[in-house]
Parts: structure tokens; C-alpha cells; sequence
């Protein structure tokens, strides 16, 4: 898929990841990492998640994106989301590196 035919939220998202996998690797950090981010420009709500994946043996980087629907009703037993997500991030668009 051409990157001019994606969303713009989600070229912007996959850029920071990549940014973020180039200065660990950079720094000779080898852990795979994650950052999530909330879409709202659709109904219902994005989480995009990406993961930073450098492998040190052959100095390739990956990045591998999930969209994840988040339902806006709570399930009826319970008051968690269906997906629930870590309390560091913020709304309404915004980046958590862990």
C-alpha cells in the first residue's frame, strides 16, 4: 500500500515508531518496545499499537502495527474496557513508550 493512500494518523504513527527504533538501535538497544496511540477520527475509537522489533545479529528493524477497535460501552458485568489500557495513556491522541 502506497503511504500517500493511508490515513495520515497512521503514516505519522508508524513514523514515530520508526524514529523511536532508529535511536534505540542507535544506542545499541536491542529490546523490542511498544507505543499505543488512540484514534478518534473514527467510530468507534482506534488503538493503534506499534512494535519496534531491531535484531542485532543482521541490524534489521521491523515495525509491526495492530488497529484494535475500542468499544465505547463497557461490558455489562464489569466496569474495564474490552481492551483495556494502561493508565499512562492520555486522550485524546498522544504516544506511551514501555
Amino acid at each position: 500500500m502506497a503511504p500517500e493512500s493511508m490515513p495520515s494518523i497512521l503514516t505519522e504513527f508508524c513514523l514515530d515508531v520508526l524514529a523511536q527504533l532508529r535511536r534505540r538501535t542507535e544506542a545499541q538497544d536491542w529490546t523490542q518496545f511498544e507505543m499505543r496511540r488512540i484514534c478518534h477520527m473514527v467510530a468507534p475509537s482506534l488503538l493503534l499499537t506499534g512494535f519496534g522489533v531491531p535484531n542485532s545479529s543482521n541490524r534489521e528493524i521491523r515495525v509491526i502495527m495492530t488497529l484494535t477497535p475500542l468499544l465505547s460501552t463497557p461490558y455489562a458485568d464489569t466496569d474495564s474496557r474490552p481492551f483495556p489500557l494502561p493508565s499512562d495513556i492520555p486522550t485524546p491522541v498522544s504516544d506511551a513508550v514501555s
